[in-house]
């Protein structure tokens, strides 16, 4: 059954669908809908086809994507939110209160043992905190070793109750609606029914379970806190980097840094709620007589309508921008943020110097790379020339000087040579030759980074290039 199905039988669904209807065609002829509220003879409204609402629907998904939160892991300044998205407006309000009373009908199956074993948890609630009723499906998860020696995890020999239809056509509308990728389709869930003052301590989520995974909220808001190191701070209560609210019938989609590197939990709630976690066990660590359902293959997503406008976003089937107030539970956190300032697309601080950074709006002057540069490519000079014996280049005047014979060079034509230790004239002309060539590259290459960063001092800089031979060695130094 869809969706669309199911409204024919349900009074509520079916006056959300003629609402999103209304709303639907209100676009199309507000200018007879008006006329119709004034008492006028309008034409009678449209009625959209189920896949018209269906599409209708799905445009109006708003998502948040861009969550942040910079801590430093293993020495490096991460996003410790990113592959967070936040998705609101999937199910409607009689959706919701459908799912609500299924997941009540499926409580009230597991009092009465009508649900396979430990397919229904409800343990004794002996403190604040404790005691959150679980129904799993398509798996058992073991969160510690059993009694019959099982270790933590998927529970590879224990056959768990299917999927219920109700939730596989939530599967579905996931899929359909791109909020989860055709290549992560869900094979199993778990339901948490939480009553005031029950929680979900600090945790991962295993890796028998495929990323990403993603859990909806029904009943009642309530926070959810990340962090690289959450810290318990009484029964119940939590410390961490940030919060993050799931409004009632929110899908929050947990990927990337967000599913691996954070830490996450839910805090005592403070009123009843309900949430459905769907995820996609790694076929490696599933049951051993598990198989795949038919009705979960080959799932066609919804097509992305081309956005009108370029202000949209590019994925228009991802809908629009979602604007949730997210919360910080520490002041502390919310100053390192604003210190920190925004991130490269490599995940570093492009603001106040955390990694050595420079400061976007202060570019590194070139002359403070003129030495090294020189110093590095005069040692590769000496052996393999950059440019043909032949070029030409710059600094005609100079030039003529080097040619002087050395009894004729005066000390004010800004070139010396200090011959250390050589013996013979033959060899000294040689050194000349190859300094003059070294020379004639570096006035190509660096003038210009001379003249430009010039104005950046007060003090003309002197530069230094030296050439390292085996045995003699020659230094010269140019006076600008």
């Amino acid at each position: 059954m869809s969706w669309a199905d199911m409204a024919q039988e349900d009074e509520l669904a079916a006056a959300a669908a003629e609402e999103d209807a209304a709303a639907a065609a209100a676009d199309d002829d507000g200018e007879e809908g008006e006329e119709e509220e004034a008492g006028g003879a309008g034409r009678p409204r449209a009625r959209l086809t189920r896949e018209q609402r269906e599409l209708h629907r799905f445009r109006n998904v708003l998502r948040k994507d861009d969550f942040i939160c910079l801590e430093r892991v293993k020495g490096q300044l991460v996003n410790i939110l990113a592959g967070l998205e936040l998705h609101a407006g999937v199910f409607s309000t009689a959706e919701q209160k459908r799912i609500v009373d299924c997941v009540y009908g499926l409580q009230e199956m597991g009092k009465r043992g009508e649900l396979g074993d430990r397919t229904y948890t409800e343990p004794e609630k002996w403190m604040r905190g404790k005691g959150r009723v679980t129904i799993q499906f398509g798996c058992c998860y073991n969160y510690a070793t059993d009694r019959k020696g099982n270790p933590p995890g998927i529970i590879r020999t224990f056959v768990s109750d299917p999927i219920p239809e109700l939730f596989k056509v939530m599967i579905k509308r996931l899929v359909r609606w791109r909020i989860l990728p055709t290549d992560c389709v869900p094979d199993s869930c778990i339901v948490n029914m939480y009553d005031p003052g029950d929680c979900i301590p600090p945790h991962i989520d295993s890796h028998d379970f495929v990323r990403p995974f993603c859990t909806v909220s029904f009943l009642s808001e309530c926070d959810i806190l990340f962090g690289s190191s959450l810290k318990i701070a009484g029964p119940g209560e939590f410390t961490g980097s940030f919060a993050i609210p799931l409004p009632v019938g929110s899908v929050l989609v947990i990927n990337g840094n967000g599913a691996d590197v954070a830490k996450h939990c839910v805090p005592a709630v403070p009123s009843k709620r309900i949430s459905i976690t769907f995820r996609k066990m790694d076929p490696a660590k599933r049951p051993f007589s598990f198989k795949d359902d038919p009705e979960l293959l080959n799932i066609t997503p919804l097509e992305a309508p081309a956005a009108p406008e370029t202000s949209r976003s590019s994925d228009e089937g991802k809908g629009k921008q979602l604007g949730v107030q997210t919360r910080d539970p520490g002041s502390r956190s919310s100053r390192s943020r604003k210190s920190k300032g925004r991130t490269t697309p490599a995940g570093k601080v492009g603001w106040g110097g955390i990694l050595g950074d420079q400061p976007p709006q202060h570019p590194q002057s070139p002359i403070s790379s003129v030495s090294s540069d020189r110093e590095r490519d005069s040692i590769g000079r000496s052996r393999e020339p950059r440019y043909p014996r032949d070029a030409p280049s710059h600094g005609e005047d100079l030039r003529d000087r080097l040619n002087r014979p050395p009894h004729e060079r005066t000390p004010g034509s800004g070139v010396f040579f200090v011959n250390n230790g050589a013996d013979s004239q033959a060899r000294g002309q040689r050194m000349e030759h190859r300094q003059l060539q070294m020379i004639n590259r570096t006035i190509n290459d660096d003038m210009d980074s001379l003249s430009v960063g010039s104005h950046e001092s007060s003090e003309q800089p002197r530069v230094s290039v030296r050439t390292i031979h085996n045995r003699p060695r020659t230094r010269i130094n140019l006076g600008w």
